[in-house]
């Protein structure tokens, strides 16, 4: 992260932020395993995953059989 610009974008960092440490990773993966919360964690990203491309199919499918009202 510390040489990526497009992150430092993404994340609303200034250019010369040096980022952070690799460390600051591994160790917040290391106390996710320690208080079992790793798989909570998971779980809640495949369902919110899941959800967003089910939301994505429905409107797909309503612009399918309605048509797209941005172009009217």
């Amino acid at each position: 992260m510390r040489s990526r610009i497009d992150w430092k974008y993404l994340l609303g960092l200034e250019i010369r932020n040096s980022g952070f440490d690799s460390s600051v990773l591994s160790e917040f993966r290391s106390r996710l395993c320690e208080i079992g919360s790793a798989d909570k964690l998971l779980d809640l990203m495949l369902l919110r995953f899941s959800l967003a491309t089910i939301s994505e199919r429905i409107s797909e499918l309503a612009i399918t059989l309605l048509g797209n009202p941005r172009s009217v």
